[in-house]
């Protein structure tokens, strides 16, 4: 029996009242939201267990206090795992239960409740298609959805039409065609959906059912997997670094800024690695003050007898270039770090954290670089020494589903003894994912000389008002801000600082 097996038979035993369900998504969220983060092969074997579990306990889910958010929780991962799988009569069910609760649905959810539940007449299925892209662009522009997630989404809802409404085929893909050129959603470019939409094969089902699997296996990156030293060095950037004459964070940005190619944001962010050094400068450009501005403010509530005082160990979870360290290394003096740890699976994006890394001062004999997922990082990868303070930045990270918080937890208790403090920023896109950070603190609350340090969360809603581009580069606000463009334009945030002995 797999893990995710064991999960849903837990799941299954624990479902026979609202009590019993209701404690067990209390004390096992770690193993929820293992349904919504292992790879798809894993996910897909226990497809049959979740949807007769859906099917014999909705009346139990139904009944569940929906005031508590790891409740709304499980509801919302349990649907998109029935979205992803096509399990059809229990999306409609939980569907109903979200409905009936008034509970924000995730954009790609929303997309699929159209032609999976809200559908009175087959002219409706091609009639909807530019509101379902609208629903999937925004999923990934708006709520960071992770890219191939949300073709698929997209790409099972073609699947759905093609198979039920056979006779609809032709006009399908020539309103995808129609629509996909006008380039207004870029997802629609994606070359599975040309495979798709090119099929000449008269019973395409499965043939559809097949490249979908294949997409969603094929697309995942693949990091290098090394722990050994990197560095970028040689390079027009590395030199243009060794030109500045003081190192800080906007000085560093001003390359991005005067190097970066086009107006787009950067293709991958967030959940997808990036390969391409100008997707590098185009982050630092369009994202970099926001991601600076959250990780500072999450610093400054850390004790400075802790920063001054004590040999200090940063690891610094999916570290991108590095912004967090360069925020972190101007409060700690150079004397004071021990060790530097680097963990990133895009290997362009680690060697330029080293880099950023290296010119503060650090040498890099103190810096461990790890080319990996943080899944797929183990004891070995890391080895901290009790005697030091341990600093563990978790920046836009956490939030990420594919992210296990299980093991994460395990693999921290593990290599990580002694005092520890956690610094776990992300923006705010869903209530799901900023829940994915408070589960994460929940899972050391039960340690020795646990200290809360800052909680915090700002939405786009005008009145949970923090920061904006405008306020944080000229400190004033725009006429009537935020009103005035009803938050379109402010930062959001999800901050959790915490402190422990393990």
């Amino acid at each position: 029996m797999n893990y995710l097996a064991t999960i849903t038979d837990s799941m299954l035993k624990s479902s026979s009242s609202v009590k019993l369900l209701d404690a067990f998504i209390a004390n096992n969220m770690n193993d929820v939201y293992e349904l919504d983060n292992h790879c798809h092969e894993e996910s897909k074997e226990v497809k049959q267990e979740v949807d007769k579990y859906i099917k014999g306990y909705h009346s139990t889910i139904e009944q569940l206090d929906y005031t508590k958010d790891n409740n709304v929780v499980f509801v919302l991962i349990l649907i998109g795992y029935c979205e992803r799988f096509g399990l059809i009569s229990s999306f409609q069910y939980l569907f109903r239960i979200l409905e009936d609760n008034d509970i924000s649905l995730p954009s790609r959810i929303e997309a699929a409740q159209i032609y999976l539940y809200g559908i009175s007449s087959n002219e409706q299925y091609i009639s909807s298609l530019e509101n379902i892209c609208q629903l999937i662009q925004h999923a990934i522009d708006e709520e960071n959805e992770d890219l191939q997630i949300a073709v698929c989404s997209f790409l099972n809802y073609l699947h759905y039409v093609i198979r039920n409404i056979p006779h609809y085929r032709e006009r399908l893909i020539q309103s995808v065609i129609e629509l996909r050129d006008k380039n207004i959603y870029n997802f629609l470019h994606e070359s599975i959906i040309d495979e798709i939409i090119n099929l000449t094969d008269d019973k395409p089902s499965s043939i559809i059912a097949e490249k979908i699997d294949y997409y969603i296996q094929k697309c995942s990156y693949c990091a290098k997997g090394y722990n050994n030293f990197v560095i970028e060095q040689n390079t027009d950037y590395a030199n243009s670094i060794k030109a500045i004459a003081e190192i800080n964070f906007q000085n560093i940005r001003q390359i991005s800024l005067n190097k970066s190619v086009g107006t787009d944001t950067p293709k991958s962010r967030g959940c997808n690695p990036i390969t391409e050094e100008n997707d590098l400068f185009l982050y630092i450009r369009s994202y970099g003050n926001m991601h600076y501005a959250k990780i500072s403010e999450a610093l400054e509530v850390l004790p400075l007898e802790v920063l001054t005082n004590n040999s200090i160990e940063i690891i610094s979870w999916g570290c991108g270039q590095g912004i967090e360290i360069i925020a972190l290394m101007e409060k700690i003096s150079i004397g004071n770090i021990h060790k530097i740890t680097l963990i990133e699976p895009s290997d362009i994006a680690l060697k330029r954290a080293s880099l950023h890394v290296n010119s503060l001062g650090v040498n890099t004999s103190k810096i461990n670089t790890i080319c990996k997922y943080i899944n797929d990082i183990t004891s070995a990868d890391i080895q901290c020494t009790e005697a030091t303070v341990k600093i563990h930045l978790f920046s836009n990270i956490l939030d990420i589903p594919s992210v296990s918080l299980s093991y994460l937890k395990q693999l921290i208790t593990a290599i990580s003894k002694g005092v520890n403090y956690f610094i776990c920023v992300s923006p705010y896109e869903r209530p799901e994912k900023a829940q994915r950070l408070e589960q994460f603190k929940q899972n050391f609350i039960g340690y020795r000389q646990f200290i809360l340090l800052k909680d915090a969360i700002s939405t786009k809603d005008p009145n949970t008002y923090w920061m904006c581009n405008q306020y944080f580069k000229y400190n004033y606000f725009c006429h009537n801000h935020p009103h005035n463009c009803n938050g379109r334009s402010q930062w959001t945030r999800t901050i959790k600082v915490f402190s422990s002995y393990i």
